[in-house]
């Protein structure tokens, strides 16, 4: 058995002892180039067709995570400082009503 099928047995299994109802879709990725992807369940909460590797999902909450994941890679390359203002990043902020030195913006 090859280990991405051991990933979708998993992914599978996964699925059903978390007693998810949505769906899932999954890729792997090598070198730029998507090698392996696959949807599981059904494409919206009323059933209706099965989910695709091209059914559009709602992001939510966890755009969160890889945003704040993604940040502090950026702070570890020091690419960015939590402390320094926003507007050394993203000058256009200064055009913000009521945006002045006293109530600047930092990433912390």
């Amino acid at each position: 058995m090859l280990i991405v099928d051991k990933f979708e047995d998993q992914l599978r299994k996964d699925i059903r002892d978390d007693n998810i109802s949505g769906s899932i879709s999954a890729a792997i990725i090598r070198e730029n180039k998507v090698i392996w992807s696959k949807a599981f369940g059904a494409s919206n909460r009323n059933g209706g067709s099965g989910a695709t590797t091209h059914t559009i999902y709602r992001a939510g909450s966890i755009a969160k995570s890889f945003t704040a994941f993604l940040m502090m890679q950026l702070v570890q390359s020091a690419t960015i400082d939590l402390d320094h203002p926003v507007e050394i990043h993203l000058p256009e902020i200064r055009e913000l009503e009521g945006y002045s030195d006293l109530t600047r913006i930092t990433f912390r």
